[in-house]
C-alpha cells in the first residue's frame, strides 16, 4: 500500500478525475445510470447517506482519491465483500466522534450497518461493496476536514476571514487508517499541535468530566448581597468557581476557605464583572443577579474551550515568517510563538481595540510592510463628518488646538476658512500633524488590508490600564510601540534603541521598509489556555461567540 499521495484538496477542479468516473460505471452506459460507482462519484449521491445523500462538499477530493487508486489499495472491504476491521473501527469512532456533526455520525451509523442489508435486485454484491468503500471515504474526508479545517465555515462567523485552511491530504487518512492506526489518533494528528492548543484539548475534557460529576457541589445563591468580609456558607465552592474560571490562581487554597467572603474572592468577582463594563467600575459584592451571571460562565465553559479549539483549527498550519497575534477579546498583542503556547517569549503588550458599538476591529490577516515614523494622521471621512466637521463648525479654533491643518485630495494645505471648513469631508480633507498630540502617537506600523486597520502608538496611555478595552475606531492602539518597533525592526543593526527614539521624536514623517513582511493575524479567542494549562476565560465584547454557538448550534 503507499504511504502516501499527493494532497488533493477540497474545491479544486480537476476535469481528469471526472472523467475517471465515467470509466469505473459500464462503458455502454452513457448515461451513468445511479446504481453504478460511476453515477454515485459523478451525481454526488450515495444512496445509503442522509440527506439526500449528498456529498456534493468532498466529491472531488473522494473522486480524486479513487482516480489514483487503480490497484484498489484504499478499499474498506475483503474481495467477498466483507469490512475490514479498520473499516468497522473508523466508522464506530466516527459515529462517537463529538466534533462532529449530527449527520455524520447518523451517516457513520448507518454505513456500519449497510453490508448486512440484503442487497436488492439491482445491486452486485460488487456495488454493494463499491458503496461501503466510497461510503467511508466520504465519511472519512468529511471529518478529516473537521480535525483539520474546523466543522464551521469562518466567513459564517467573520465575513472579512480571508486565511486559507491547512491542506487535507486524504490518501495518507486513509493509508493510516487502513494500516491499523487507531482513528483517534489519525484525526488527532490533523488537528493544530501547538502547546496552546493541546492545553484546550486537555481542559476541555476535563471540564466535560467535571461537568459530568453528579456529586459536584456548586455554590448556593446568596440570600442577599454579600459584601467582602461577610459570612457566606458558600464561600469554598464559589472560590472552586473563580479557580476554574481562572480568576484566581489554580494554587489558591481552596480547601483552607471557610464560611467567608475573603478580599482575594470578591477583587476576583470584581475583575471579573468590570472586564463587562464600558464605563464606571463596581466592587465585588456577590448580588443575585452577578452570581447567576457568574454560575452561567461557569456552567459555558465547555463551550467557550470548543469554540476556541475550532478557532485554531481555522488557521493555516504555516505562514511565509513569524506572525504577530491580536486577541481582541484579551485586548494583547503578542508572537505567535507566545500565542503557541511559549511562556519565555518577551514580546506582549496591551492593546485598545475598536469600540463594540460602533467600530469593531475586524477579525483578518495582512502583512505588516512598513514603519511610519512621526506619522501624520490622515483623517477617515467617517471622523471628519461625524466629528471634525461640526466641532470646527461650532469653533473654528478647534481644527488649530488639535494641530489640524485642511487639505485638497492631492495633500495640499488650503486655508482655515467658513468656506472650507463646511467642505470637509466632502473635496476638503483633514490631517493632523506630527507631534506628541497626534492621535497616532509617534509610530504606526501598516499592514495594507480593505479595512484600513493599522496599528500605532497614541498619546492616550490611560485607556492601557484600563479592564475594558474597545475604546478606537477600529484601529490597535499599542501599549509598547517602541518594543514593536524594536521587534519589526531588529534585524537592521543601524535601528538602534536610540535611532527608533530619535525617529519617533523627529516630528518629521519618515517611511521605512519592514525587511520581510510579518503576518499579523487578528484573531477572536475568548478562551486561551496558559502555561499551566489553566484556562483563562475573556468577555465576548463583539459578540462572536453567540454567532459561533447559534452555527454549531445547527449541526450538532
Amino acid at each position: 500500500m503507499p504511504n502516501s499521495m499527493t494532497a488533493i484538496r477540497s474545491g479544486r477542479t480537476c476535469a481528469a478525475l471526472l472523467a475517471f468516473a465515467l470509466l469505473v460505471a459500464t462503458p455502454a452506459d452513457a448515461q451513468q445510470r445511479a446504481d453504478t460507482l460511476g453515477g454515485t462519484l459523478l451525481r454526488a449521491v450515495h444512496p445509503w447517506l442522509g440527506q439526500g445523500g449528498s456529498f456534493t462538499d468532498v466529491q472531488r477530493i473522494v473522486t480524486a482519491l479513487h482516480g489514483a487508486d487503480p490497484d484498489g489499495d484504499f478499499r474498506w472491504t475483503t474481495v467477498d465483500g466483507a469490512a475490514r476491521p479498520a473499516a468497522l473501527a473508523t466508522l464506530a469512532f466516527l459515529a462517537g466522534d463529538r466534533d462532529a456533526s449530527a449527520a455524520q455520525r447518523a451517516d457513520a451509523v448507518a454505513l456500519k450497518d449497510s453490508l448486512s442489508r440484503t442487497a436488492d435486485a439491482r445491486r452486485s454484491v460488487n456495488l454493494q461493496r463499491a458503496l461501503f468503500d466510497v461510503g467511508v471515504d466520504i465519511l472519512v474526508a468529511r471529518n478529516a476536514f473537521v480535525h483539520r479545517q474546523g466543522l464551521i465555515d469562518p466567513t459564517r462567523v467573520h465575513v472579512e476571514w480571508s486565511l486559507q485552511p491547512a491542506e487535507v491530504d486524504l490518501a495518507a487518512v486513509c493509508a493510516s487508517l487502513l494500516e491499523g492506526r487507531m482513528p483517534a489518533e489519525v484525526f488527532a494528528s490533523l488537528e493544530p499541535q501547538t502547546e496552546s492548543y493541546q492545553r484546550l484539548v486537555r481542559a476541555l475534557a476535563a471540564v466535560r468530566a467535571q461537568d459530568a460529576d453528579t456529586a459536584q457541589r456548586l455554590p448556593a445563591p446568596p440570600k442577599r448581597t454579600i459584601t467582602t468580609g461577610a459570612r457566606y456558607t458558600g464561600a469554598r465552592p464559589l472560590a472552586r468557581v473563580l479557580v476554574a474560571l481562572g480568576e484566581l490562581p489554580p494554587t489558591f487554597p481552596v480547601a483552607r476557605v471557610r464560611n467567608v467572603y475573603t478580599r482575594p474572592m470578591s477583587d476576583a468577582v470584581s475583575r471579573w464583572y468590570n472586564r463587562k463594563l464600558r464605563k464606571g467600575r463596581v466592587n465585588g459584592a456577590l448580588s443575585d443577579s452577578v452570581f447567576a451571571a457568574l454560575l452561567d460562565e461557569y456552567h459555558g465553559r465547555a463551550d467557550r474551550i470548543a469554540m476556541a479549539i475550532e478557532r485554531w483549527r481555522w488557521l493555516p498550519r504555516t505562514f511565509s515568517n513569524d506572525p504577530l497575534v491580536v486577541n481582541l477579546p484579551e485586548y494583547r498583542l503578542q508572537t505567535y510563538a507566545r500565542f503557541e503556547g511559549d511562556s519565555a517569549d518577551p514580546l506582549g503588550m496591551n492593546v485598545v481595540i475598536g469600540r463594540a458599538d460602533s467600530n469593531a476591529t475586524p477579525v483578518f490577516a495582512a502583512n505588516m510592510t512598513l514603519v511610519v515614523f512621526s506619522p501624520q494622521w490622515h483623517v477617515p471621512k467617517s471622523i471628519m463628518l461625524g466629528e471634525i466637521l461640526p466641532a470646527a463648525t461650532a469653533d473654528p479654533g478647534y481644527l488649530a488646538k488639535h494641530d489640524y491643518e485642511l487639505t485638497t485630495g492631492t495633500g495640499r494645505v488650503v486655508p482655515v476658512t467658513a468656506r472650507n471648513i463646511a467642505k470637509i469631508g466632502t473635496g476638503v480633507m483633514v490631517r493632523q500633524k506630527s507631534g506628541d498630540d497626534n492621535s497616532l502617537g509617534k509610530v504606526k506600523f501598516l499592514l495594507p488590508n480593505p479595512y484600513d486597520i493599522y496599528l500605532h502608538d497614541t498619546p492616550a496611555r490611560t485607556l492601557f490600564s484600563r479592564t475594558r478595552r474597545d475604546f478606537s475606531h477600529g484601529c490597535v492602539r499599542l501599549g509598547d510601540p517602541m518594543a514593536l518597533a524594536r521587534y519589526v525592526l531588529g534585524s537592521q543593526p543601524v535601528w538602534t534603541d536610540s535611532k527608533i527614539t530619535e525617529a519617533m521624536d523627529a516630528g518629521v514623517e519618515r517611511y521605512v521598509r519592514v525587511p520581510k513582511p510579518i503576518p499579523v493575524l487578528i484573531v477572536y479567542q475568548t478562551a486561551v489556555a496558559g502555561p499551566t494549562g489553566a484556562v483563562r476565560y475573556f468577555n465576548d465584547v463583539y459578540g462572536h461567540d453567540r454567532t459561533l454557538a447559534d452555527a454549531f448550534a445547527k449541526v450538532r
